[in-house]
């Protein structure tokens, strides 16, 4: 008689085989996204935002997490530059850099949408105007806002550019027999809302706000000279007029800061130069100079030799250069009343690693 465990059926091994006897693995699915510009670098998988005409710019699609979720996402939001003052006669503050906000280790989800809106770089100031505060960058994505950088300060102005909470501060102008301005030595923009502290090192994480310092001072002097002070920047503040001899400079832009996210070190967040006013027959180019990471020169500086101030870098977040003057003259340049300089829009650059193929 034959033994019946011999033809004995047994369950499959349910822990190993699904129903139809394949293997399964237990794999979560990759962490897949679309929006912006989506490329890769290494073995990163990069999604960039700008604004395609430097103004404000609510991206129509946002970030969208099509599938499987990470905890490793890096994110870099830069706000748009503030736009230099103008003014005549005299030298303008140049605008601050917009704040530049880095926050690493972030969580998304497949199916989840995210908005993005780029802030535009802030308007020159035109003749007597300050320069208005830069756009905000913004995104729900772990509810981060990098602010604009603040306004180009003018003489006889208020102190807040534009607006009282910004990246990094404007810069401030005074003129010497006139009532105090913005950029009183004791009273420059200061940068509200974002941090002051970044050591200098590259792909330093940011506070919740954002890495943003004050604007320097103006400063009146007796006639002929009067000068501008820089924007701030992220990593260091705007110069303050620093007085000087013959004749006084422009203070130089702060200093932005460097990150590698898109691949290679990039400056972002610099402020612009404060511009510089010689009524002399012969006038020099002493406006300031615009901060490392997309800040513009100040009017009648060495880099800008026209009164006009130069524009922020695009998609850095650089401040506009205030507006330099010169009197009429042979010696002169025609133009001697103009406006300041556009802040540079601000980014968006989001990274995780890229999924196995």
């Amino acid at each position: 008689m034959l033994n019946n465990s011999w033809f004995k059926k047994e369950r499959p091994l349910l822990g190993l085989f699904g129903s139809g006897g394949g293997l399964s693995t237990g794999v979560a699915s990759p962490f897949e996204a679309s929006g912006g510009s989506k490329t890769t670098s290494g073995d990163q998988t990069l999604h960039t935002f700008t604004s395609p005409d430097g103004n404000d710019y609510p991206d129509p699609a946002g970030f969208v997490c099509t599938g499987g979720s990470t905890s490793e996402i890096k994110i870099l939001a830069v706000g748009g530059g503030g736009g230099g003052g103008g003014f005549c006669p005299g030298g303008s503050g140049g605008g601050g850099g917009g704040a530049v906000v880095y926050l690493e280790s972030i969580s998304a989800s497949g199916g989840t949408t995210y908005p993005i809106t780029i802030g535009g770089g802030g308007a020159a100031g035109g003749p007597n105007a300050n320069g208005s505060k830069g756009g905000d960058t913004t995104t729900p994505l772990n509810t981060l806002t990098a602010l604009g950088g603040g306004g180009g300060i003018v003489n006889n102005s208020p102190t807040d550019g534009g607006g009282p909470t910004v990246g990094s501060g404007g810069g401030g102008n005074t003129q010497s027999g006139s009532s105090p301005g913005g950029g009183q030595p004791d009273n420059p923009q200061p940068g509200l809302g974002a941090s002051p502290g970044h050591p200098g090192a590259s792909d330093v994480a940011s506070p919740p706000g954002g890495w943003g310092n004050p604007g320097g001072s103006g400063r009146g002097v007796s006639a002929p000279a009067y000068f501008g002070g820089g924007g701030g920047g992220a990593y260091s503040g705007g110069s303050p007029n620093p007085g000087g001899s013959p004749l006084p400079v422009g203070g130089a832009g702060g200093e932005g800061a460097d990150y590698t996210i898109s691949g290679s070190p990039v400056g972002y967040g610099g402020g612009g130069g404060g511009g510089g006013g010689d009524e002399t027959t012969t006038p020099a180019l002493n406006g300031g100079g615009g901060g490392h990471g997309g800040g513009g020169a100040g009017g009648r500086s060495p880099a800008r030799p026209q009164t006009s101030g130069g524009d922020g870098v695009a998609n850095t977040g650089g401040g506009g250069g205030g507006h330099g003057y010169a009197t009429p003259g042979p010696h002169a340049v025609p133009a001697t009343c103009g406006p300041g300089g556009e802040g540079g829009s601000g980014i968006i650059i989001i990274s995780y690693p890229t999924p196995d193929a």
